[in-house]
């Protein structure tokens, strides 16, 4: 996978609508650092049915900062297991495989590791 669009990203909106026979506008553009729109957040999503376009987009744009939050906690974990035993952080701590494990909380160091992923075009 090529490296998502780094930050700061910036929303624009919301559009006008277009149709004058349903409300079509409401539409939020995510931006990049140079102001180009890599994205856009729907508000109508289908009949009848729309969706908060705004933040979604919010979210989107947040989501360099996101990841890289992400990083920094799974960093941060992994040096203090080197320091407290001497080897980092591993598959095996998550799954309860490694005795005298650093005192993290397993569960959220896997959420950690699963946005990261995600982030990274993975599972």
């Amino acid at each position: 996978m090529t490296e998502p669009t780094p930050g700061p990203l910036t929303i624009t909106g919301p559009s006008p609508g277009k149709m004058k026979v349903i409300d079509d506008g409401g539409d939020y553009g995510i931006l990049d650092s140079n102001g180009r729109m890599i994205g856009e957040a729907y508000r109508v999503i289908g009949i009848r049915e729309v969706a908060d376009a705004r933040a979604n987009a919010t979210l989107w744009s947040a989501s360099p900062v996101l990841l890289a939050a992400c990083e920094a906690v799974d960093r941060a974990a992994s040096e203090f297991a080197i320091r407290f035993r001497g080897f980092p952080l591993d598959d095996d701590d998550l799954t309860g495989g490694v005795s005298g494990s650093v005192n993290i909380d397993v569960e959220v160091w896997k959420v950690v590791r699963r946005a990261i992923a995600a982030a990274r075009g993975g599972e």
